[in-house]
């Protein structure tokens, strides 16, 4: 009956570590579009050279790209807690 109960608890933190992910990739993508689409408005309506413009508004932010690693490598832990597993 234990062993039943681990598999199936595995198998339920697998589904919403997945689930979350998911969520958590969908939500990404549309505040990343809308950033972008929010640059590309602001770009227009100026009168600064948009290449320049764009080359300091584009890239990455290493600190965001840091948070979010640990926080999705962190998910199953965090996920564990929550549901007082452990």
């Amino acid at each position: 009956v234990i062993g039943k109960t681990v598999i199936l608890f595995a198998f339920l933190g697998s589904f919403i570590d997945l689930f979350i992910r998911i969520i958590i990739a969908v939500f990404g993508d549309y505040v990343y579009k809308n950033r972008v689409m929010a640059n590309i408005r602001q770009a227009k309506s100026s009168n600064i050279d948009k290449d320049e413009y764009y080359r300091k508004k584009g890239g990455i932010s290493f600190i965001a790209a840091l948070i979010g690693y640990f926080a999705v490598s962190e998910l199953q832990t965090i996920i564990a807690y929550a549901l007082g597993m452990l």
